[in-house]
């Protein structure tokens, strides 16, 4: 996936993390699950946050960048987290308020325990496979600036030799010079 559609995915996952967020906190009834749902989802954010900067900050070259990049695949951790999301919010999310259904819906935890689990599953997972996109990343830039600096003992030779030659080529220079300049303080007899 390139760059900028990467980052627009990331960036509605981030809007979609957030009004889960938001709907999640305004339910009435504070249960363990949507507690647990509300902080599990609320440690997404700065995840993706970094996530987004990582790929802002990113050109679609460069080799180090290929476990981030695995994550926009269709169907893939980014899409699948989108989804889990999307259908979580569509759950908590305030419906017109009409009817005694509508009123009492404000009030009730509308999922059950396995539910729950099952969406907080997506999450860690999700999570997970963020994280280890990133550390995947981080070790091939790490190998590749390895390989970079490597080659700096290489240069360093190659600059000493040059510094020595030209520094030869201006005492050879000094010297004819000295060679060739009369001396003043001679006195014939």
């Amino acid at each position: 996936m390139e760059v900028v559609g990467l980052s627009a995915s990331i960036a509605a996952l981030i809007n979609v993390t957030a009004k889960t967020i938001k709907y999640l906190n305004s339910v009435k009834e504070a249960s363990d699950d949507r507690l647990r749902l509300s902080a599990e989802t609320s440690s997404l954010l700065p995840l993706l946050i970094d996530l987004q900067n990582q790929v802002d900050r990113t050109s679609n070259g460069e080799a180090w960048f290929d476990g981030v990049r695995s994550l926009g695949v269709k169907n893939g951790p980014i899409d699948q987290l989108r989804e889990a999301l999307v259908q979580l919010t569509e759950k908590v999310k305030p419906k017109p308020k009409s009817g005694l259904k509508n009123l009492t819906r404000a009030f009730v935890w509308p999922f059950d325990k396995e539910y729950c689990e099952g969406i907080l599953r997506k999450i860690e997972r999700a999570k997970s496979k963020i994280s280890l996109a990133v550390q995947q990343d981080t070790f091939a830039l790490g190998q590749a600036t390895k390989a970079d600096t490597a080659r700096l003992p290489l240069i360093d030779e190659r600059v000493s030799t040059i510094a020595h030659h030209t520094d030869n080529q201006q005492i050879n220079e000094r010297g004819e010079a000295k060679l060739f300049e009369p001396d003043l303080g001679y006195q014939a007899d």
